[in-house]
């Protein structure tokens, strides 16, 4: 239940950063994008070592023509799992909503931030030529590899010029000492051109402004659960989110 908790909160944040690959990356050769207001459909799938599926999970990506964005967990293992993360480049919040605890976690994006995410975005170019079309989306391949310590991070992507550089489909290759220890893969299922539903974008009224781990035990409580993961939260995320509290 621990890694179950924290790893929700945290995909939070790490899909989020699917939504706006546009920073350029030195030294790379860079084709140009257009920012097209669309919203998409993922569904994620994380494989053990021995390559048995584990779990799966879904989420909705909305992106508006400022560069604004929404991120919302749909299922998981078949299950509702509604969390969602609304970034809004207007006011320059970025704002967690927990349905179930009916919980808000509001940080700021800082100026440098808000002006990376408004700037047109640009796709690195195809990692050998490698072209091909995903939901009728003309798409390039981007190769990155991320090393820590003996940990080895492959990482395939697929991005859509058309739709400013959107992600529709990548894996993540975990190898340890060149073993191979897990695999999770994050594949488009829909995407719908033009501007999303405004209220995917709405905060709800009348919800309660926690950090994480006050979210994550208010979730917890109501569902009649323990949050062993809680105590981890506060020490890791919440103070992540309170060097951001700069709105």
């Amino acid at each position: 239940m621990r890694k179950r908790l924290l790893s929700s909160f945290v995909a939070l944040l790490g899909v989020v950063a699917v939504v706006y690959t546009v920073v350029t990356q030195p030294g790379r050769a860079q084709i140009p994008s257009a920012r097209m207001p669309c919203s998409a459909t993922f569904i994620r799938r994380y494989y053990d070592a021995s390559g048995t599926l584990r779990r799966t999970s879904t989420y909705l990506v909305a992106t508006r023509a400022d560069g604004s964005s929404m991120v919302m967990h749909l299922t998981r293992d078949d299950r509702p799992d509604r969390w969602s993360t609304v970034t809004n480049l207007a006011d320059g919040t970025q704002v967690t909503v927990e349905p179930v605890g009916q919980s808000t976690t509001t940080n700021g994006l800082s100026d440098a931030e808000r002006r990376m995410m408004s700037l047109p975005p640009t796709c690195p170019a195809p990692s050998g030529g490698a072209k091909t079309t995903l939901l009728g989306c003309p798409v390039v391949l981007d190769r990155e590899q991320h090393v820590f310590g003996a940990k080895k991070i492959e990482e395939p992507r697929w991005l859509a010029p058309s739709l400013g550089c959107l992600c529709l489909e990548r894996s993540y290759q975990t190898l340890v000492g060149g073993t191979l220890g897990g695999k999770t893969t994050e594949t488009a299922i829909s995407v719908t051109l033009g501007t999303p539903d405004p209220s995917l974008f709405k905060i709800p009224a009348g919800y309660t402004e926690r950090s994480p781990s006050e979210a994550m035990a208010e979730r917890a409580q109501v569902l009649g659960q323990s949050c062993p993961s809680c105590d981890g939260a506060r020490e890791v995320i919440d103070k992540v989110c309170d060097s951001r509290h700069n709105f």
